[in-house]
């Protein structure tokens, strides 16, 4: 967990960001489509500090390492949902079980 502290200030500039759902003094949520877009972008090759940089993030103000990490989380979720949507065999299906 990172031990930066938002200021009151940087809160208010973080949360005129439209790829920012919600800021309080120790964390950032992201909109939900920024991450999917933000994952789509790194897939074609932008580094994550472009792609921050792009959305119009300050890297000084939330932490250079930050897109690094939070890509890293995300593209982890994604993946583990994508595992886990897929359709189970119905049981009579499954390998040396009769229907």
């Amino acid at each position: 967990m990172s031990k930066r502290i938002f200021t009151q200030e940087q809160i208010v500039t973080l949360q005129q960001n439209p790829n920012v759902l919600r800021c309080s003094d120790k964390s950032i949520t992201y909109h939900r489509d920024f991450k999917l877009a933000a994952i789509r972008r790194h897939q074609e090759g932008l580094s994550p500090a472009s792609i921050f940089k792009e959305a119009g993030f300050n890297l000084t103000l939330i932490g250079r390492e930050e897109p690094k990490w939070c890509l890293g989380r995300w593209q982890g979720r994604t993946g583990r949902k994508e595992k886990l949507d897929f359709p189970k065999k119905p049981v009579a299906a499954r390998e040396g079980e009769n229907p």
